[in-house]
């Protein structure tokens, strides 16, 4: 697939403060809420973000070879960061990021509403790294599955078998917990 070069590329390689801005504006929103779907935290979004985009500028200063998709290379990089975080054990303490509480009339509402997202972002560590990316792109982000070819480098025939084995895994996580809701409760 053929990109369309970005026209804050070339000033973004030579740290050029308003294209880096330009960058940053245009792609951090998306991979900032990709981020906080895999972490749950804002404090490690923000994290994560900061380090993939240091990341994107070193590579571009350094690297004769272009990058083919910088998106999607950033996608990779917010996704193999996360992964180290939940890997090494540095996640900053849940109950510290109250923005999982959403506000409504009944602060119950809200509690139920963290607490199926927990429940999910547990199920979706249980995956493997490229089916819990996959659907995370697929689902959450709403890439195409050329797109997610793309950030994971790989045919589009083995995304939509990724897509599946995770769809089906989580079918069977979460008749696990339900089976133990009702052994329990």
């Amino acid at each position: 697939m053929k990109h369309k070069k970005p026209v804050w590329l070339d000033g973004a390689r030579v740290l050029e403060p308003q294209a880096v801005e330009a960058m940053y504006a245009e792609l951090s929103p998306e991979l900032y809420r990709y981020a906080y779907r895999l972490t749950g935290h804002a404090e490690d979004s923000e994290d994560i973000l900061a380090e993939a985009f240091i990341r994107l500028l070193r590579t571009l200063q350094t690297t004769e070879r272009p990058i083919s998709s910088i998106r999607a290379y950033l996608f990779r990089v917010v996704h193999n960061l996360a992964v180290d975080r939940f890997r090494s054990g540095k996640w900053i303490d849940p109950d510290a990021d109250v923005s999982l509480l959403q506000t409504g009339t009944d602060p119950a509402d809200g509690m139920e509403n963290a607490l199926a997202s927990e429940q999910v972002r547990a199920a979706l560590w249980q995956l493997t790294d490229e089916q819990r990316q996959v659907i995370l792109l697929r689902f959450v982000q709403e890439l195409s599955y050329e797109e997610i070819a793309d950030v994971l480098q790989k045919p589009t025939g083995a995304v939509k078998a990724l897509r599946q084995r995770g769809i089906e895994a989580l079918r069977r996580i979460f008749k696990q917990q339900e089976k133990k809701r009702e052994h329990n409760g």
